[in-house]
């Protein structure tokens, strides 16, 4: 079971309209530098996912595609991480708000 990783994600939406949620609890599992999850997400739905863990420590980046999200069924995901330790980590993400355009996630995560 050590390579399944429970967590919580709160985060910030800058440069977007709409008020979105914040708080994501994450379930994910990791096999070498590929990794699979779930959790809640920013719009109160549940999203999957599959990517590709690149790591150059402290830093990391995973790239993969994600669902969830209105109205595309199928999105892609790109996600930059820098680990504070081994429980905790800051993350910034590009993201899209239809109508609006692009905008930029800041986030937490804290491992249990």
């Amino acid at each position: 079971m050590e390579n399944v990783i429970l967590s919580m994600m709160v985060t910030l939406h800058l440069g977007f309209e709409q008020k979105y949620n914040d708080f994501h609890p994450h379930i994910r599992y990791e096999a070498s530098q590929y990794i699979a999850g779930a959790y809640y997400n920013s719009e109160n739905a549940v999203s999957l996912y599959i990517a590709k863990s690149i790591k150059f420590s402290p830093f990391s980046v995973e790239i993969g595609v994600v669902t969830g999200y209105t109205p595309d069924p199928l999105l892609p995901s790109l996600r930059f991480i820098y680990d504070i330790n081994d429980t905790a980590s800051v993350f910034v993400l590009p993201g899209y708000e239809y109508g609006n355009g692009f905008g930029v996630v800041l986030g937490t995560e804290y491992k249990f």
